[in-house]
């Protein structure tokens, strides 16, 4: 089973649960989701750009910075254009910034606003 798909799965209990159930349940989702920033790191340090929203219809690309030599850029789209950039200075800080809005890694072809 995907981290990815172990998340969705936790983001479903934590909604039942109360107590120490819960406390157990939210920490083992700050690990899954700890986990699946490191894949977008490998990703990103692989030469993977594309991301999709988990929770929005928007989807994502990252790129060198067009404002600020030696920074990375992720911009994000709707259906009707650019939604708004982040930028870092590097791509571990990003991938952190990418995993925290919800957008998971998604292949090009698998896009339907950036096609």
């Amino acid at each position: 089973m995907s981290v990815l798909h172990r998340i969705k799965e936790s983001q479903q209990k934590v909604n039942k649960l109360k107590g120490d159930d819960l406390l157990k349940e939210l920490s083992r989702l700050s690990n899954l989701k700890k986990m699946y920033e490191d894949e977008i790191v490998d990703y990103l340090f692989n030469g993977g750009t594309t991301f999709k929203s988990m929770t929005l219809n928007q989807e994502g690309i990252v790129t060198k910075s067009s404002k600020k030599e030696g920074f990375y850029q992720f911009t994000y789209f709707d259906d009707k254009g650019a939604i708004g950039d982040i930028e870092r200075d590097c791509l571990k800080s990003l991938a952190k910034k990418i995993n925290q809005m919800d957008f998971k890694i998604c292949k090009i072809n698998k896009l339907k606003i950036l096609n």
